[in-house]
């Protein structure tokens, strides 16, 4: 009795496999196809900026906001409002009208926004103040410096290096962030008067020149004794106070620290005249805005835990912590920032 065998049909099995796999394989590249050209269509964000150009500085912030959308692709309409306040009003209004994702304001009078960034709210766009934070208003989210941390950063590393009697040497302003600044080193200070170190005084003087921070360094010398550190808030007031150090030839062993130096400080520090001076990068806080005001154009979650009350509301806040110059760090800090050239820094 002959047994039958039952058919495998291999081939069929091969067939019907191979197909399956072909079938796969088209979708793949389907999929990527489709993938690739959802990339291509998707239109880079469109970010409108206003800011205030009225000095040196805020040009900084720009220019290096600007090249930082540009290395991201995305497209920047940036305006000059030059301080005037009208001038940003009609730019901000002008930059909704031009279907942009998202609107960056480097505010001239930051009370005097908070229309513009309600009617951004009303179109969907969010909205990134720098610099100064725009009042009364659910604004999106604020890059700015910390300047209380800076002035906490600046008395720890001069304590580091001298524990004897300190000397706050201002000048008046109206300016908050000098203010943020003071804040930030007396409290610093409390903290080590209780350990030891001394504060001969605080002065404000009506303006920031060296004949009269020389004199009024004089006097709290004769009045109190020597001093071991010096902290100013203008480069003229650590001209000025250096002068009086130099009359009782204690230059060298007091120590000197300012507040975004200019080019004769940062000479005097690489000279040795000066110990230090706290920079706030104009730079890296172009750069932080230009990435953050990318992730909100195209819609990406931010991690920020600080926050800064506006009046209003508590605003998400990125603050860019400064630098502390020495001679050891100042020419590739100013250099990479293009501050200053080497050529210039030692002529």
């Amino acid at each position: 009795m002959r047994h039958l065998r039952h058919p495998t049909h291999t081939g069929t099995r091969t067939h019907g496999l191979a197909f399956h796999v072909l079938i796969v394989v088209c979708l793949a590249f389907s999929l990527a196809a489709n993938k690739i050209r959802a990339d291509e269509e998707r239109p880079e964000p469109r970010i409108g900026a206003s800011f205030d150009t009225s000095d040196v500085d805020k040009v900084r912030w720009l220019k290096h906001f600007q090249a930082s959308l540009e290395s991201y692709g995305a497209t920047c309409m940036a305006l000059s409002a030059d301080g005037d306040a009208d001038i940003q009003q009609q730019q901000c209004d002008y930059l909704l009208r031009q279907h942009i994702d998202a609107l960056g304001i480097m505010p001239v009078h930051a009370h005097l926004l908070t229309s513009q960034v309600q009617r951004a709210h009303s179109l969907g766009i969010p909205v990134l103040a720098m610099g100064e934070m725009i009042s009364n208003c659910e604004l999106d989210l604020f890059v700015g410096f910390d300047w209380v941390g800076g002035g906490q950063m600046q008395i720890d590393a001069l304590v580091s290096e001298s524990k004897g009697a300190y000397y706050l040497l201002g000048h008046r302003t109206v300016d908050d962030h000098l203010h943020q600044l003071l804040q930030g080193r007396v409290s610093a200070l409390k903290i080590y008067v209780e350990r030891g170190v001394e504060l001969l005084g605080a002065d404000e003087l009506a303006v920031p020149m060296p004949n009269i921070a020389s004199k009024a360094t004089s006097k709290v010398i004769a009045r109190q004794g020597p001093m071991n550190v010096v902290l100013t808030t203008h480069p003229a007031l650590s001209v000025g106070a250096i002068q009086a150090l130099t009359l009782i030839g204690s230059e060298d062993e007091t120590l000197v620290s300012g507040l975004d130096p200019d080019l004769d400080a940062c000479r005097r520090i690489l000279g040795g005249q000066q110990h230090s001076s706290l920079y706030f990068s104009r730079a890296d806080a172009g750069k932080k805005s230009a990435e953050v005001i990318y992730q909100l154009a195209t819609r990406q979650p931010i991690q920020i835990s600080t926050t800064k009350h506006n009046g209003l509301i508590e605003v998400p806040a990125l603050l860019v912590a400064p630098k502390l110059l020495t001679k050891e760090n100042l020419i590739d800090v100013l250099t990479n920032d293009e501050i200053f050239t080497r050529a210039q820094l030692h002529p």
